[in-house]
């Protein structure tokens, strides 16, 4: 028995495999504002944005600043198109020092300080692509009847 226990332990070789789906340089990462390529949103990021996505229309119903940024409400206009504008906002508002707030939070944070058309929206699509909340928060709990012990 003792002799089975003293020799020497078998190898195992590894192979680590990778596949396609794994080499996307798109990936959702845990968390977002550890990254290194992250670059905090200012005004002048905010207001090339408005330039580029701005039509006649709807730029003539905003008020511009005097720091060339438009507000409606006084609240910084942020247009729909864009995206990666929205999912920086996104990620600050939902990925802070209080850990990853839900729904109501962020529509109230970002509704405070931002105008984005269709912010709900917005909000919902970040939320279900959020790796964290899904492992955490898990699924909806489903009520079960009390036993007889409990009645």
């Amino acid at each position: 028995m003792v002799s089975r226990w003293a020799r020497m332990p078998a190898t195992t070789s590894l192979r680590r495999v990778t596949t396609r789906g794994q080499q996307q340089q798109d990936r959702l990462l845990l968390r977002p504002l550890d990254d290194d390529d992250f670059v905090w949103p200012n005004l002048d990021t905010i207001a090339a944005a408005q330039r580029k996505f701005g039509d006649k229309a709807e730029l003539s119903r905003l008020e511009e600043g005097d720091d060339g940024v438009r507000r409606t409400d006084s609240r910084l206009w942020i247009p729909a198109e864009a995206t990666n504008l929205l999912r920086r906002l996104c990620i600050i508002a939902h990925c802070g020092p209080q850990g990853h707030r839900g729904r109501d939070a962020m529509l109230a944070h970002l509704g405070r300080i931002f105008y984005v058309p269709h912010l709900r929206q917005c909000v919902d699509r970040f939320l279900a692509s959020c790796l964290l909340c899904h492992h955490v928060k898990g699924g909806k709990v489903v009520p079960r009847p009390w036993s007889e012990t409990y009645r």
